[in-house]
């Protein structure tokens, strides 16, 4: 465990107003940053938030620069003063707090920051309740917004999960590199093997769910249900339930051949 740890920090702003929106996480550094110019510097995470054509670049406080200083190659935090670790009030600590919730496994919140690097999150604003929070002005002055925080509102992809494909090398013979038949049905077993399979096991999760309560579940339920099923499973580990979780988010939204969606109800019911 680390810096990175939520459950390791005590109790206790960015550019674009983003809200509602899927974001893949870029160039994720710890740096100082001073909001400009307006303020004191901070020791903050920064993230580059990829949506549609847009980069906003976000910078969450992780503490004072007398108690933390960016690393020198950026990916953590060093503890130079007597804090012990990030305040949780943070937000920092409200962001990797939210990112916890929606399923991402513990124990890769370590100290190194990359670990974030590739992510896909929905982001969303939630109202800030801190005492600490001010409402905002718009840049004429002439309106004033209640303050809000960003979270993370849902977990869509794993960083091994949501990296760009790589391209041939240039010249590479036609067919080179190809997997003949027999390394691929290797491949696939040894992914079983690994929990690699999570389309299969999601399916069988939600078919055990649809058995156990009469042939019917909200679809709403099912992530939840699914989380708690792989969860009961010591064989699997925590980014392969994380992985399944996704995956039956989304096989619910869809007809199977073993269940079929009432739309109207909001449920799915066994075949």
């Amino acid at each position: 465990m680390g810096f990175l740890n939520p459950n390791e920090m005590n109790e206790g702003g960015g550019a674009a107003m983003l809200d509602n929106v899927v974001v893949n996480w870029k160039n994720v550094t710890v740096e100082l940053f001073d909001y400009a110019g307006k303020s004191a510097s901070v020791c903050a995470l920064k993230v580059d938030f990829e949506y549609e054509d847009e980069i906003s670049t976000q910078y969450f406080k992780i503490g004072s620069p007398e108690n933390w200083q960016p690393s020198d190659d950026g990916k953590s935090a060093i503890k130079v003063g007597t804090e012990e670790a990030p305040n949780k009030n943070t937000n920092f600590g409200i962001l990797l707090t939210s990112l916890l919730n929606v399923g991402f496994p513990e124990d890769r919140l370590g100290d190194d920051v990359t670990e974030l690097e590739n992510l896909q999150t929905r982001m969303v604003r939630k109202p800030d309740t801190r005492p600490t929070a001010r409402k905002r002005k718009s840049k004429d002055g002439t309106k004033e917004y209640d303050p809000t925080v960003l979270e993370v509102g849902e977990l869509l992809k794993l960083p091994e999960d949501n990296k760009p494909a790589k391209s041939a090398p240039a010249g590479k013979p036609k067919g080179a590199g190809k997997k003949t038949a027999s390394k691929k049905a290797a491949g696939k077993k040894a992914a079983a093997k690994k929990g690699g399979d999570y389309d299969v096991q999601a399916t069988d999760m939600i078919l055990e769910l649809l058995a156990e309560n009469e042939g019917t579940l909200n679809i709403a339920d099912v992530a939840g249900a699914v989380k708690e099923k792989a969860g009961a499973d010591d064989s699997l580990g925590a980014a392969d339930r994380v992985k399944i979780v996704l995956a039956a988010k989304k096989l619910s939204g869809a007809d199977a051949d073993g269940w079929s969606i009432d739309s109207d109800e909001g449920v799915m019911v066994l075949n």
